[in-house]
Parts: structure tokens; C-alpha cells; sequence
């Protein structure tokens, strides 16, 4: 009785907070509040199914753009390796000291960036022969399948006619010494109408231009070795000491590195992909061992391995 007496003042003030509060909710309140948590669930349902819809790679050898945080890049055709080494070149233009090295570097990247763009053509219209005489076999081949004609005389087409006259000027004429010297302002619009006219003839030519053209940088990996990744997860209920485990290793600078431990027979295509998407280092390759067994092995052509 005396708990019931102590207790009874505490209970009415909070039935009154209560009905107070009750009574000072919108009238649409409850409407709300259901159509909240039905957003709520149609958004985790959504993910849900974004999540099962994910497309899994049969191979490492995709495209993941790193650029934006400096992360490895993965190479697998010659335009992407092409044209990561023209922007690897841009950057060290607009790092050197000295005019000698910066001009080295532009000229490189000027010559680097057009073959990217000689290969895409190649690629995009599938004509090997463009190339030499490069405007006059692109008309060709444009014309040879009916496609929308290039105007040479405005737009970027002008600019990449003008660029193949500087490219020219590297490498088949004789060059007066002071044009040897250019500013890295040079390089900076190479890669810019060269990355445009990669994708103007992919769209000309009726295909999605290739995702390795919106890489904006490409750092060099200096030095005779790279971090390598040490941390490894184990999973529940899984003993990092049990050999009848599936372990997932990172091949980093020639070293296997365990990363994941999980029951035997799992499942770890996404695993593989989440590695490949999250990592911050260059690697070389992806192994799975099972109970002890190479089960399965995925290459990797990483910038910087």
C-alpha cells in the first residue's frame, strides 16, 4: 500500500503527459505515421532487391574508376592502359621542376592519348585501318556504314584536327628547339578533347563509349614496394585455426595475404566483388582455398602491382 501511495502522483502526472499529448498530435497523425513506416519498408525492400539484382563479376578484369580517390585502377584492353599512362604523364608534366622534364611529359602525353584515340576508333567503327592518314580513313569508315558524318571545320572535331597537327609536329617533323618545350597546359587540353572524342565516336558509331574514359587521374605507385593489406575477418562461429575453412588471399607485391575466413563452401563471388570495390591498394591477384585446395584464382591488371 505505501508503494501504491508513493507511485500514485508519478502515475497520474505521466497519464496526463499522455492524453496531452494525445490530444496535440495532427490530426492526420496516425495517416503519417503509417505511410512513414510504409516508405520506410518499400525503401529497405528496395534496397533488398538492388542488393539480390547486383550483378556479379565472372571476372576481376572490369572496370572500377578509382580516380576520385586515388584507389588502383584495373586495366584489362590497351585504350584503358593507353590512356591511364597519358594522365599518368600529365601528372608528372605539372609536377617537374624543369622545363626538360615538363616538356617530356607533355610531349608523351600528347603522343600517348592520340593512340588511345586512334584504338577506340578502331575499336568503336571495327576498322583496323585507321590510323595512318588518320581523318581520311575515319571518314572512310564513318562513311562506309552510313553513320552521321564528322564536321572537321567547328566543335571538338576542330580541336582534334589541330592536336593531330601538334602531335604531328613530336613525331614526324623537325621541330625548331624552342617548340620542344611545352606547358603542361598542352597535355591538360589533350586529354580533354581526346576524352570527348572518344566518346563522340562511340556514339556515332551507335555504342556506349567505355567507362575507362571518365578517369580524370592516374598515379604512378613510385617506390620498389606498395603497403600490403594485413587485416583479415573471420567469420562467425568460424576458427581461424579450423583447416576445413574457406579463406579468400590477396596477392599483394608477390605475397599471399589472407583476408576472409568463412565456412567451408561458401558462396564468395560477393565477397570478391566488395574486396574489389573497397580496396585501396594495387594487388595482383584474388585466390580461394577451400579446406587447404585452390579452388579458384582471378588475375588482376591493377595500375601499380
Amino acid at each position: 500500500m505505501q508503494w501504491a501511495t508513493l507511485l500514485r502522483p508519478v502515475l497520474g502526472k505521466f497519464y496526463t503527459f499522455l492524453a496531452l499529448r494525445h490530444c496535440l498530435r495532427p490530426k492526420n497523425y496516425s495517416a503519417n505515421k503509417v505511410k512513414r513506416h510504409g516508405d520506410q519498408a518499400k525503401s529497405q525492400s528496395h534496397a533488398k532487391a538492388q542488393r539480390r539484382n547486383v550483378k556479379e563479376p565472372d571476372n576481376i578484369s572490369k572496370y572500377y574508376l578509382r580516380n576520385k580517390t586515388m584507389k588502383p585502377i584495373l586495366v584489362d584492353t590497351t585504350q584503358c592502359h593507353l590512356w591511364t599512362d597519358a594522365l599518368h604523364v600529365r601528372a608528372l608534366a605539372k609536377e617537374a621542376k624543369n622545363k626538360w622534364d615538363r616538356s617530356t611529359y607533355v610531349r608523351l602525353c600528347v603522343t600517348t592519348a592520340w593512340t588511345a584515340l586512334e584504338t577506340s576508333c578502331q575499336e568503336a567503327l571495327e576498322d583496323p585501318s585507321i590510323g595512318y592518314s588518320f581523318r581520311k580513313h575515319l571518314d572512310r569508315a564513318i562513311n562506309n556504314r552510313g553513320l552521321q558524318a564528322i564536321v572537321w571545320g567547328s566543335g571538338n572535331w576542330q580541336k582534334v584536327a589541330a592536336l593531330q597537327e601538334i602531335r604531328k609536329g613530336y613525331v614526324h617533323r623537325y621541330l625548331n628547339l624552342k617548340d620542344m618545350f611545352p606547358g603542361s597546359s598542352v597535355a591538360d587540353d589533350a586529354i580533354s578533347v581526346v576524352r570527348q572524342a572518344i566518346k563522340d565516336i562511340y556514339t556515332i558509331a551507335g555504342k556506349q563509349f567505355p567507362e575507362w574514359v571518365e578517369i580524370c587521374e592516374a598515379r604512378g605507385w613510385d617506390g620498389d614496394s606498395q603497403p600490403s593489406p594485413t587485416i583479415c575477418m573471420v567469420a562467425p562461429r568460424v576458427s581461424n585455426d579450423d583447416p576445413n575453412t574457406r579463406r579468400v588471399i590477396l596477392v599483394a607485391n608477390g605475397e599471399e595475404k589472407q583476408v576472409r575466413v568463412l565456412p567451408s563452401g561458401y558462396d564468395t563471388q560477393q565477397i570478391i566483388h566488395e574486396i574489389i570495390d573497397n580496396s585501396t591498394l594495387p594487388f595482383q591477384a584474388i585466390r580461394v582455398y577451400d579446406c587447404g585446395e585452390l579452388v579458384e584464382e582471378k588475375p588482376a591488371m591493377m595500375r601499380g602491382n
